[in-house]
């Protein structure tokens, strides 16, 4: 038996009263996104998510009562361990090894973190076809001309079974041991074995494929009030944008945009109009999104000055005439002419 066989169990039943010619939604979550569970729950029926899984970490109880429709699965490994790395270790396993499980029950798999909004149905607007055997949201740069995977956001096909599985059976092996303060992230762990080994593992290189920074967005920082945002350099929110991945911010500012999103109290429009300002934060603090535009003061002409010859260019034939007009006592001219 496989070291989570209870898990792969329970797994197993969920996925009976699945039809495998529907895709899977598929997600992991602890009771620290309790405030947002209801709410992605009811945002994927909405997009006709209609199977789902939540795969509960370690200190997830409250997540039973609060999602209805959405079968959730706690992932328990027979091996003990305990600490950060073991922990940051186990987040690592439950992606790929219920990824995996699903694959291998036959089901076209998306899995998505619940730091992830979708503004529109992923499988419609971002995968027609899926021509693919899987396809990852892609992070900046790590890789000259083609990114490298985000694995918060990421498709599969059944025909990527293998390649899961090799990716389970070698992350298994990165077990910390006891008292181990440190852990290879599971990020840089796959991006190498997808580089190093996908082409042999699926046999076809183009198997697998990235999202473009447009279609899937990846927020880097906000400001406190989230109504103004930072982005990766050279990337735009559009209209078109489909799906929001907000990583890499603190949990707390993760919960308020999402709960502004699914709450309606932000939006699209709202968030590409202001990053199309270019808004950052500040040392006076965020800038408000609608501010009112001051109304520019009146230009008041100055005072008109007599025209003296200190005024006028050095040899030019105005100071010429000027000084003419004087000699004939014919003065200053008045406003009127005259």
């Amino acid at each position: 038996m496989e070291p989570n066989s209870t898990s792969a169990a329970c797994f197993a039943a969920c996925t009976r009263s699945f039809s495998v010619r529907s895709p899977l939604l598929l997600t992991l979550g602890n009771d620290a996104y309790e405030t947002i569970a209801a709410a992605w729950e009811a945002r994927a029926e909405a997009l006709r998510w209609n199977q789902r899984i939540l795969v509960a970490l370690s200190g997830a109880s409250r997540l039973h009562g609060l999602l209805e429709r959405t079968c959730l699965v706690d992932f328990v490994n027979e091996s003990t361990g305990g600490g950060d790395a073991y922990q940051r270790w186990m987040v690592g396993l439950s992606k790929f090894q219920a990824l995996e499980w699903a694959l291998r029950h036959g089901f076209r798999t998306l899995f998505s973190e619940l730091d992830v909004y979708f503004f529109d149905d992923p499988l419609r607007t971002l995968l027609p076809g899926a021509p693919q055997s899987m396809y990852f949201s892609a992070n900046k740069g790590l890789l000259p001309g083609s990114g490298a995977p985000n694995i918060g956001f990421m498709y599969a096909e059944p025909s990527a079974t293998h390649f899961f599985a090799s990716v389970t059976r070698a992350w298994t092996t990165m077990r910390p041991a006891s008292g181990q303060a440190k852990i290879r992230g599971d990020q840089a762990f796959f991006t190498t074995l997808l580089y190093h080994q996908g082409g042999a593992e699926l046999s076809r290189p183009t198997n697998w494929s990235f999202l473009s920074r447009e279609a899937v967005l990846r927020i880097l920082g906000f400001c406190p009030d989230g109504r103004t945002l930072k982005l990766l350099p050279g990337v735009m929110m559009t209209s078109r944008t489909a799906v929001l991945h907000v990583t890499s911010l603190p949990l707390s500012d993760k919960l308020r945009l999402l709960r502004a999103l699914y709450e309606g109290r932000t939006n699209r429009s709202a968030m590409s109009a202001a990053i199309r300002l270019n808004r950052t934060c500040g040392a006076g603090g965020p800038p408000k999104l609608h501010a009112r535009t001051p109304t520019p003061k009146p230009r008041v002409a100055p005072a008109q000055r007599p025209v003296t010859s200190k005024l006028l260019p050095k040899n030019s034939l105005v100071k010429r005439t000027h000084a003419r007009a004087t000699a004939n006592g014919l003065g200053q001219p008045t406003r009127n002419g005259r």
